[in-house]
């Protein structure tokens, strides 16, 4: 069997990857964040995740990693935070962040199979931020009035 990384579909999705990471780079100050992910590696990552945020078996090590980080391991799971699809009045707004800053969801495996192209923004609180995981976590934060 073929690795992944030999393949012309793998390959095309690098040189689109990058050709989108440069135009996006030229034309903004923001971070700037393009991920290839190969399915296939990425799995165990996804496994571990879902296996934090089951309801039964997990309830204890959520809840001890949420009290030792300081927040939810499992933002997805917390009633009443971030936004939901069936909640008419928005009263929390996402802040997204690179999940690798959640100790609740860094993993051994978190890199293997992701191809990160990243630019820290050029101004404000990510500006001396080296490195991106490719993966993108959201929390709830107050709404601006």
């Amino acid at each position: 069997m073929r690795e992944i990384e030999k393949t012309g579909t793998y390959r095309f999705a690098l040189r689109a990857a990058r050709y989108a990471f440069e135009r996006l780079t030229h034309m903004t100050n923001t971070a700037v964040t393009v991920a290839v992910y190969d399915t296939a590696k990425i799995i165990p990552y996804i496994a571990a995740v879902e296996a934090l945020c089951q309801p039964e078996e997990w309830e204890d090590t959520v809840k001890a990693t949420s009290e030792k980080i300081g927040e939810s391991a499992c933002p997805a799971r917390e009633e009443g935070k971030g936004i939901t699809v069936n909640t008419k009045k928005m009263d929390s707004v996402p802040e997204y962040y690179d999940c690798a800053e959640n100790p609740g969801y860094r993993e051994e495996v978190m890199e293997k199979g992701v191809t990160v192209f990243y630019r820290p923004p050029l101004f404000g609180r990510g500006k001396g931020k080296t490195k991106h995981s490719g993966w993108e976590c959201n929390r709830a934060s107050e709404a601006a009035n």
